[in-house]
């Protein structure tokens, strides 16, 4: 017989991955360049040099970059299944232009595939005057050499362009990216342009270029140096394409405080954030198992006493305050595990207070009214009242950043792994701590902090790789409910289903629903 049989199967123990730096993921080919010449992707996508020289790169490394004289110097690369992509490119250079081509179009090529703009799944990273001259450059003899931009596929600002324009004898950090949907342009970091392009590909059987483009009336000959050449199969995310573009840097192995036992931390002073927003934000690894319930994994940083006077308390399972309405302390989560990196943050926006962890939202809880205030000294690494209780975090902390504003999920995850940019500048930033040193780098020196017990600054962290996840948990397949029941109906007023017999599926389960259509089922008996 026929039937359709939807079912549910109750599945455990499934985690989420979601890297924000991983600049391995997707590389498809990598060219250094600093004296090793071949592909460092591990794709074999070598190669060919033809009259090329090699120069000094962006951060002054003799015979590092590859020179090109705008006549007849060029890279060529074969034509290779991993070079050829469905709907997801990124094109990442590092490009210094010393001159422009006097031909016609007046174009110059940094990385082509395909020997002409308009055949279908090409891929190109170029300038010239395009843009500000309109589409004119192609009749016009006269290049103008004040009023370059770069651009990819699908990246057409309009006239007159973007500035700044391009500088011959600069070094630039450029990047395309394209998700499947929308075009963009990263100049040193800068999104110039982000334009909707749907339906683009990147699949054709020509050779992969470097420093013109493979068409003898348009050949769009390179005049310039070109370091760090890399291609992905993906879109790589902004904070990638900051570490790339030199903008930010990934925190790194050292530097981090250690704080071994109880009493060991170091203090601030009095960093009171008053009004109804606030961000705590930092990573940690703890390194020592604890005692007790979820709270007492550590004090991460910490302005209270008791419950009724907490400024802000982070800690690496919850976020805690207490405001003029009352007390309000962040759900359980699951528990961190050792010797991990986390990241962790507490955001109160006036109605909500969120914990994140590794970028995801974990737990929140309504919460309103202006924060309460205390004469306590911010602690990180242990409670800020008197002597240590138990509470005291066992391991290494990093990158504190203290705000009077809510910053978002977004700006979480921007800078989660990496150093913030300019934190003078930083808008409500009032704290910030990279244990190099003891110094509030955002300038205001009276929050300087000062050592405690057994605590040390510049101390390593041999587990400093944030791998962003969500409570991940092994697979338990004692966990795994086989079983399933069919559906009834849908009930669209809460989002609900009706199924038959829900006896073993419990609140908070996860489930998975399958529809098989036309799926012949035998019986025997």
């Amino acid at each position: 017989m026929k039937t359709l049989i939807t079912c549910l199967l109750l599945i455990t123990g499934f985690s989420t991955i979601n890297a924000q730096v991983n600049l391995s993921l997707g590389l498809k080919a990598h060219y250094t360049f600093d004296g090793n010449v071949n592909d460092q992707s591990g794709n074999n996508n070598n190669p060919i040099f033809n009259n090329t020289s090699f120069t000094t790169d962006r951060q002054g490394n003799a015979n590092s970059a590859v020179s090109f004289n705008g006549t007849n110097t060029y890279i060529q690369i074969p034509n290779a299944a991993s070079l050829n992509f469905t709907n997801q490119i990124s094109i990442c250079v590092w490009v210094k232009p010393l001159g422009f081509y006097q031909g016609t179009c007046h174009g110059n090529s940094i990385v082509m595939k395909g020997n002409s703009d308009n055949l279908p799944g090409n891929y190109l990273l170029r300038f010239d005057d395009n843009f500000f001259t309109n589409g004119t450059n192609c009749s016009n003899p006269v290049v103008d050499v004040d009023h370059q931009n770069f651009y990819g596929r699908g990246t057409n600002p309009g006239p007159p362009g973007y500035t700044p324009y391009i500088q011959p004898g600069q070094w630039y950090s450029v990047i395309y990216t394209y998700d499947g949907s929308t075009a963009r342009l990263y100049v040193n970091c800068e999104l110039k342009v982000s334009t909707p392009a749907p339906g683009l590909t990147f699949t054709n059987s020509a050779a992969l270029f470097l420093g013109k483009l493979n068409n003898a009336t348009y050949p769009y000959w390179l005049n310039g140096d070109l370091d760090d050449v890399r291609i992905y199969d993906r879109a790589i995310n902004v904070e990638e394409v900051n570490v790339l573009g030199g903008c930010s840097t990934l925190i790194g192995c050292q530097d981090w405080l250690n704080t071994p036992s109880a009493g060991s931390s170091v203090k601030v002073g009095d960093l009171d954030i008053t009004g109804n927003q606030i961000t705590v934000e930092c990573l940690f690894n703890r390194t020592s198992p604890w005692s007790g319930n979820y709270l007492y994994a550590g004090d991460l940083v910490s302005k209270h006493s008791l419950p009724s006077d907490v400024n802000y308390l982070l800690r690496p399972n919850n976020a805690e305050i207490t405001t003029t309405n009352g007390y309000y302390s962040t759900p359980p989560v699951c528990l961190i595990e050792l010797n991990k990196t986390y990241h962790a943050a507490l955001v109160y926006d006036g109605s909500q207070l969120k914990f994140y962890r590794n970028g995801y939202l974990l737990s929140q809880v309504a919460a309103t009214g202006n924060l309460v205030t205390n004469d306590l000294i911010t602690t990180i690494g242990d409670y800020a009242f008197n002597n240590p209780i138990g509470t005291n975090f066992q391991g290494v902390i990093n990158e504190v950043r203290i705000w009077n504003i809510a910053r978002t999920q977004q700006d979480l995850n921007t800078y989660m792994s990496t150093y913030l940019p300019n934190p003078s500048t930083q808008m409500g930033l009032l704290g910030y701590y990279s244990f190099n040193s003891l110094l509030n780098q955002q300038g205001y020196a009276a929050w300087n902090g000062i050592l405690n017990g057994a605590g040390t600054i510049n101390a390593s962290n041999p587990n400093c790789l944030l791998i962003p996840d969500s409570c991940q948990r092994p697979a338990v397949l004692s966990n795994i409910i086989n079983s399933y029941t069919p559906v009834l109906s849908y009930i669209p007023c809460n989002n609900s289903i009706q199924v038959e017999d829900a006896s073993e599926f419990g609140i908070g389960d996860t489930v998975l629903i399958i529809q098989m259509k036309g799926a012949d089922i035998y019986s025997t008996n």
